[in-house]
């Protein structure tokens, strides 16, 4: 759970309502730390999904490529395979998410 910082500061000028503002103050700052928290967590789950990996067959799905268009990306430098050994190839969940962004041709389509 992330702490904000001395709300207090932030929402003082509700003091001339008394108690009731002071209930005000509570309820904002709850609704402000929950949505900082939420906000956190996305980022955490769109951190950790980039760290994942994707096999060479889920890509072509995911791009509605064949494996031969992957090698030709591959050789033009727009994706690159994780070093994992054998026939396998798997990419970077970073690599493609990127791939994604630069180059427009290449779309989520599954």
């Amino acid at each position: 759970m992330v702490q904000l910082f001395n709300m207090n500061m932030i929402i003082e000028n509700i003091d001339f309502l008394g108690g009731f503002g002071e209930t005000i103050k509570m309820l904002i700052k709850n609704e402000v730390q929950k949505r900082v928290n939420e906000v956190f967590e996305e980022y955490d789950a769109i951190r950790s999904y980039e760290h994942t990996t994707i096999s060479s067959d889920k890509l072509c799905e995911r791009w509605g490529r064949c494996k031969n268009s992957l090698r030709n990306l591959e050789k033009e430098g727009v994706i690159t395979p994780l070093p994992v050994g054998g026939k396998t190839k798997v990419y970077s969940m970073q690599d493609v998410l990127n791939a994604e962004m630069n180059y427009p041709k290449l779309k989520h389509v599954a």
